[in-house]
């Protein structure tokens, strides 16, 4: 909306598409590779198991799995076990932070 307010009334193509381009990349591909985890991607299969498993075990991973619906871009880190693991790791710890 704020880049609506400052643009005006003269929308391109380029610009709408500009606009496009950085909501994807700031939000819009971090929202859809969640919808492609929660939805059993096979792609995603080396995360699910471990994350949803890990989510019936522990709640503090559970909020954070849940929590990728509402600040998706952790996923975007989500590439090998490593990092899932590392994910539910991180996400034990901070319950134990906090």
């Amino acid at each position: 909306m704020e880049a609506i307010e400052a643009r005006g009334s003269d929308f391109t193509a380029e610009w709408i598409t500009d606009q496009f381009d950085r909501h994807w990349e700031e939000r819009g591909r971090a929202a859809a590779e969640v919808t492609r985890l929660f939805l059993g991607d096979p792609d995603y299969a080396f995360a699910a198991g471990p994350l949803f498993a890990g989510a019936v075990a522990d709640d503090a991973v559970g909020a954070a799995l849940f929590g990728l619906l509402s600040v998706p871009d952790p996923i975007l880190e989500l590439r090998t076990e490593a990092d899932v693991q590392r994910f539910i790791d991180e996400a034990g710890a901070a319950l134990v932070r906090n």
